[in-house]
C-alpha cells in the first residue's frame, strides 16, 4: 500500500489514533485531502500548529470548528473583518494550547449517515515536538491522546500526528499506527521537473535530460525538490549543474554528511590491478551503482563492536553496526571493505 491507500484502510476500520512520519507535511496533508474518499466524500478536515492553533482545511473543516467555538455558522461571514477576527480570536482561546485543543477535539463530530457526513480528520503539525518521550511535562498531553482512543474509534474519527521522525512515549507505543510517507519516486520527480519547466514557460526536457535529473534530484523530499528545479532553470533550459550543486547542499544540510567534488579516475591509482579490475566490472555491469556512500575510517565508529576483546560496554558501537547491516539487508545495498594500512590508497579507491 502507499500511504493514501493506508490511511484510507485505516479509516475503514476506524483507526482512532495514527501517526505519519514525513519530510514533508504540507505535500502529505495536500495528498490526503485530494484522496481521502476521491475527493467525493464529505469528510470535516482541520490541522492544528503552534502559530495558527486550529484552522479549517476545507468547507465543512470551517462550520465545524465554528461550532466548536460557540460560532453560529448561518450568521457567520467570512467577508466582515470583525466576525473574522473575532471568530480567529474564539480559536485562540480555545485551541492555542495542543491539549485544550485535543479535549476540544473530543467534541468534533463523528459519522453521521443521515447527513451522508465522515468522521472529522484532525492532523497536527510537529508533533514529535510535543509527544516525544523525552519531553518533559507533557503528561497531561498524553492523556489527553490517550483519551481520544475510545470516543475517535466509536465512530471514525481520525486524529493524525505529523513529525519528520515519530518516537513515541509507552503510554502511546501501543495505542498510534505509524505510517511513513516515502519520499518522491522517479516518476514523481519526473513530473516535479515538467511542472516547474511548464510553469517556467518553457519546452520539457528530452529524455536523457530528464533522467540526469531525476538522478540529481532522488533522496530528497518533493517540496525542496520543487525549490531546487525552479532556482535551476535557465532561458536555454534546465542547468544540471546548478541542480546537482544545489542537491549538494541540500545533503550536507545532515550533519555529518558530506558530498565529494573531487575528480579522482582509477587511472591515477598505481597499481591494485585486482581491485580496479573488480570496480570497473561493478560500474559496467547491470546493476551499476546510483550512490555511492563512503564511509571513511570505519574501524573507529565500530570499535569495539565484535564479540570478542574488551568490547564497547556502552553498546553504541554494536547499535551502530546493528543498524548499518540491518539498513545494507533490508535495502539490498552492496558493500566493499578496504583495509590496508595508512596511505595505501583505500581513500582514492573509494572516490
Amino acid at each position: 500500500m502507499n500511504l493514501l491507500e493506508s490511511v484510507k484502510a485505516a479509516r475503514r476500520v476506524s483507526t482512532p489514533l495514527v501517526a505519519i512520519t514525513t519530510p514533508d507535511p504540507a505535500a502529505t496533508i495536500h495528498l490526503l485531502r485530494g484522496g481521502l474518499g476521491n475527493g467525493q466524500a464529505k469528510i470535516p478536515l482541520l490541522q492544528w500548529d503552534a502559530v495558527n492553533a486550529m484552522t479549517p482545511l476545507n468547507g465543512l473543516g470551517e462550520m465545524v470548528l465554528l461550532r466548536l467555538v460557540g460560532v453560529d455558522p448561518e450568521t457567520y461571514n467570512r467577508d466582515n473583518p470583525e466576525q473574522v477576527r473575532a471568530f480567529r480570536d474564539a480559536v485562540a482561546q480555545a485551541t492555542g494550547n495542543l491539549t485544550e485543543a485535543l479535549v476540544a477535539a473530543a467534541r468534533l463530530p463523528g459519522d453521521d449517515d443521515e447527513a451522508g457526513v465522515q468522521g472529522t480528520v484532525m492532523f497536527v503539525h510537529n508533533a514529535h515536538l510535543f509527544l516525544g518521550p523525552d519531553v518533559p511535562g507533557n503528561q497531561g498531553l498524553r492523556q489527553a491522546v490517550w483519551n481520544l482512543r475510545d470516543r475517535f474509534k466509536a465512530d471514525r474519527r481520525t486524529l493524525i500526528l505529523l513529525a519528520p521522525e515519530m518516537a513515541l512515549p509507552v503510554e502511546l507505543a501501543q495505542d498510534v499506527i505509524v505510517l511513513e510517507e516515502p519520499l518522491p519516486s522517479e516518476a514523481q520527480l519526473a513530473g516535479i521537473v515538467g511542472e516547474q519547466c511548464k510553469s517556467a514557460g518553457l519546452p520539457g526536457p528530452d529524455a536523457g535530460t530528464l533522467a540526469k535529473a531525476v538522478d540529481a534530484l532522488r533522496g530528497i523530499a518533493a517540496f525542496s525538490a520543487e525549490q531546487i528545479t525552479a532556482m535551476s532553470l535557465r532561458k536555454s533550459g534546465l542547468d544540471l549543474d546548478a541542480l546537482r550543486e544545489r542537491k549538494r547542499r541540500e545533503v550536507e544540510k545532515t550533519r555529518g554528511m558530506s558530498v565529494d567534488r573531487e575528480q579522482v579516475y582509477l587511472a591515477e591509482v598505481g597499481g591494485k590491478a585486482q581491485i580496479k579490475k573488480l570496480l570497473r566490472g561493478v560500474f559496467t555491469g547491470n546493476a551499476r551503482p546510483g550512490l555511492v556512500v563512503r564511509v571513511d575510517e570505519i574501524e573507529k565508529f565500530l570499535a569495539g563492536a565484535g564479540a570478542s576483546g574488551s568490547g564497547d560496554a556502552t553498546g553504541v558501537s554494536q547499535d551502530q553496526a546493528g543498524v548499518l547491516l540491518k539498513e545494507m539487508e533490508d535495502n539490498g545495498w552492496t558493500g566493499l571493505i578496504l583495509v590496508s594500512p595508512p596511505g595505501c590508497g583505500k581513500t582514492m579507491l573509494s572516490k
